[in-house]
């Protein structure tokens, strides 16, 4: 079910069924487990976004074809792979993820191609991924194999996936040939929308819909900090912590940390506010979420090294208390400032400006300083 089409369910299922309703999935053993791999990743186990990792491992287990829907940046390949690890924890059984984009080549280079001169028959993608899964020479057969096509699902290739998707899960090549799909395999059909989609293909598979709401802003800004703080933007031979990380890589994201996470339900932080700017202003071109963040993301870790950077240059003095504090809350505010509104008019600009400004607290220096 899609965000809008739940409450006229449950109000549906009220009245032909009085009292009774819509229960949360559960499965108290993979929970843990997932809450663990979530911690490594710097996911956050929103219950809205586990819900949909339970959802989608009801749907493997009863269906060998799937359909994950939704807009980019709702958590669905992120979801698909803390599924993977945490039933790889949960059974021992170890999984394959093969991440396919079929826009990216044609139809022979994804299925094969047969030559009209000499019949000879040259395997493409998704054939020869078959037949090494099926030739268990590794171990395969041992192993979990999901098989995704990340990209829309158009009928100048899905249809041939017709004959995968339905219960024969049989794959006939134009030279005759016929392959079986094996019962540990699954096909995942990773898709924005079904604008393209025909129903025959539809029909054949499960399906799980992830909507906009699934992945909040709080959880992607406290996703994007984690990355931050687990990941070394340093030299070799940089001063760093007991976790190997670069102290002012560290003293930086303490010195930001209010403009992106807040733990007071009654306001919302600095950047989140930006980023909401941004995405209700016109752009030169589309944009989303996880671009925009995408862009804040490079720009902070140029900043971060600029700090390591002089920290490097100046082992006596480095960059430390206020003078860290100073910089990398005005390079954050830039940051935003460029990454949000870069692609926009120079009045959006100004407007993310004065609200940056507002919010933070900070004063520009006057046009009239330094003889300016």
């Amino acid at each position: 079910l899609i965000a809008g089409d739940l409450d006229v369910f449950t109000s549906i299922l009220e009245e032909v069924f009085p009292g009774s309703e819509v229960t949360q999935m559960e499965n108290e053993e993979l929970r843990e487990k997932i809450d663990a791999i979530c911690k490594t990743s710097n996911y956050i186990p929103a219950d809205q976004w586990v819900q949909k990792i339970l959802q989608l491992k009801m749907v493997i287990e009863m269906r060998h074809g799937i359909m994950i829907v939704g807009p980019s940046g709702v958590g669905k390949s992120s979801a698909l792979r803390t599924l993977m690890k945490s039933l790889e924890e949960e059974d021992g059984v170890k999984g394959e993820l093969y991440i396919i984009d079929p826009k990216a080549i044609d139809k022979e280079a994804l299925y094969g191609v047969l030559d009209g001169t000499t019949l000879e028959w040259t395997d493409g993608i998704f054939t020869s991924l078959l037949r090494t899964i099926i030739a268990n020479q590794r171990g395969e057969a041992d192993r979990r194999h999901w098989i995704v096509f990340d990209g829309d699902v158009d009928p100048e290739w899905a249809e041939n996936l017709n004959s995968v998707l339905d219960d024969n899960k049989l794959l006939t090549l134009p030279s005759g040939e016929r392959l079986n799909i094996p019962d540990n395999v699954r096909i995942i059909l990773e898709v924005d929308s079904l604008e393209q989609a025909t129903p025959a293909t539809v029909s054949r598979c499960g399906m799980v819909w992830f909507s906009a709401d699934t992945v909040t802003n709080d959880m992607s800004l406290r996703h994007f900090v984690g990355e931050l703080r687990s990941a070394n933007l340093s030299a070799e031979n940089s001063l760093v912590s007991s976790d190997g990380i670069p102290s002012a890589q560290i003293s930086f994201l303490d010195a930001v940390q209010g403009f992106f996470i807040t733990e007071d339900s009654r306001s919302t932080p600095l950047v989140a506010d930006a980023l909401e700017f941004g995405l209700s202003e016109k752009h030169v071109m589309d944009i989303s979420r996880e671009g925009l963040l995408r862009s804040l993301k490079s720009l902070l870790i140029k900043g971060i090294g600029l700090a390591i950077e002089y920290d490097e240059n100046h082992p006596d003095f480095p960059m430390t208390g206020q003078h860290m504090d100073n910089f990398a809350k005005r390079w954050v505010l830039h940051s935003s400032l460029w990454s949000f509104a870069g692609s926009a008019s120079w009045d959006v600009r100004n407007k993310l400006a004065d609200l940056l400004l507002r919010s933070s607290g900070m004063m520009l220096p006057s046009d009239n300083e330094n003889g300016s």
